[in-house]
């Protein structure tokens, strides 16, 4: 039996960056630059925190007839590998299934919460409100909810919604967050091959972030050279957190009318 919540911590330092992510293997893709970032700055400690544990992972190859229970395993060594060669101050695994996770159960929610309180980040890093994948948007829905229960002197001064399943390239660039992920795409690969389990079941994310990466840097700014290498970008979501009458719908509204405006002003020759 698998037990609940496993915390590991590979980095001396005090954490003042969280990431919140549903999957194993989502905490690398989403915020590569706040791994190396964080790395590189003796001020400045990355945590971890996934909550499902990886029971339903898709599998394939040598993979393809392993229990979930040894899917579960297998997931755990991956993810401390990755939190062990990213320095990773905190690594945090609440353990729950997904379909608890799609659920929002309340537990979850108090379990995460009492995360953020014992952390105490700066910065908080989730998934941002126009992902498609269901978990994603569960846990972005997760985490809202325990940071709405906490009183202001608790919460991060920041929240940033980062990429996964759904770039936010087509986000109007005056709202959106450019992270530079030019640090050592040698060091981004062994990064994301850590978690081979995937790969080898059919996905390999590690280069598809990768290529997103440095699409994004390219087509960043229309009329100036690369200012990056390689690029993520970021949603600033703190308006959820620090205006009580904001909800999710109204802050996804109005990013999408100033996508819309931005559009129809061209066409309309404005």
């Amino acid at each position: 039996m698998i037990d609940k919540i496993k915390k590991f911590s590979y980095n001396t330092k005090s954490t003042t960056d969280l990431v919140i992510a549903a999957h194993f293997d989502d905490v690398e893709f989403m915020s590569y630059s706040v791994i190396t970032n964080c790395m590189q700055n003796p001020n400045k400690g990355m945590g971890a925190v996934v909550i499902t544990d990886g029971g339903g992972s898709p599998r394939g190859g040598k993979y393809a007839n392993i229990t979930d229970e040894q899917m579960i395993e297998l997931r755990i060594e991956e993810q401390k590998n990755a939190a062990k060669l990213g320095q990773y101050s905190d690594m945090i695994m609440l353990m729950q299934s997904s379909k608890l996770v799609k659920e929002c159960s309340q537990d979850i929610v108090q379990q995460v919460a009492k995360t953020i309180i014992d952390i105490g980040p700066q910065v908080l890093y989730t998934h941002n409100i126009f992902d498609k994948h269901p978990t994603h948007q569960a846990t972005f829905k997760i985490v809202i909810s325990a940071l709405k229960s906490l009183p202001m002197h608790q919460r991060p001064k920041q929240l940033i919604g980062c990429e996964v399943w759904r770039a936010l390239d087509w986000i109007n660039d005056v709202d959106k967050i450019p992270m530079d992920t030019s640090f050592d795409h040698d060091f981004a690969r062994k990064l994301f091959g850590m978690f081979e389990s995937q790969i080898i079941g059919g996905k390999n994310y590690g280069n598809a972030v990768i290529g997103r990466f440095v699409a994004n840097a390219t087509f960043y700014q229309t009329h100036s050279v690369d200012e990056y290498e390689s690029l993520s970008y970021g949603l600033d979501m703190t308006a959820l957190i620090d205006d009580r009458n904001l909800t999710m719908t109204q802050l996804a509204t109005q990013h999408l009318d100033n996508f819309r405006d931005d559009v129809l002003g061209v066409l309309d020759g404005n």
